[in-house]
């Protein structure tokens, strides 16, 4: 009788050890993932950012920055390697860009919208900004005339 008891005390804290064993493991598994999730967040909140700062800072226009974005290639850990011909695969990653005068003549509100979007359509991260943007104009009808001034006083 006193072994039957020791072995069903034994069988027991075996269960309640496997049992604590794969709750602990569900929560690893939980963290990476949500991990994972937050990493691609903030690569979201990045890709709208940057290209805000691309588009304010007129380096690039919103329509050469709207639809996918390449995957990036570090061109300094690949000097002297022979050049690449191949078309890159997609990232996964695209920007939606939208632009839209504003009430003041010289701005104009320009929204960027990052999109991750998994093999399976389902959309895995997105982050949306929008920003004032003045954007120059060639035209000198539409200068103003402080930029003329300011223009005057640069050596």
């Amino acid at each position: 009788m006193r072994r039957g008891a020791l072995l069903l005390e034994l069988l027991i804290s075996l269960v309640i050890l496997v049992g604590a064993g794969l709750a602990v493991l569900a929560m690893l598994a939980q963290g990476v993932r949500s991990a994972r999730e937050a990493g691609e967040q903030l690569k979201a909140i990045d890709y709208a950012l940057s290209a805000l700062a691309k588009i304010e800072a007129g380096i690039e226009t919103p329509e050469s920055l709207d639809g996918e974005i390449p995957v990036w290639v570090d061109e300094e850990a690949t000097t002297g390697a022979a050049f690449d011909e191949s078309i890159p695969e997609p990232s996964g990653w695209r920007l939606e860009i939208d632009s839209s005068r504003a009430g003041h003549a010289d701005l104009t509100v320009v929204t960027v919208r990052a999109v991750r979007e998994r093999a399976t359509g389902e959309i895995s991260a997105r982050f949306t900004a929008s920003e004032f943007v003045r954007f120059s104009s060639t035209d000198p009808a539409d200068e103003n005339p402080e930029n003329a001034v300011l223009r005057g006083l640069e050596p």
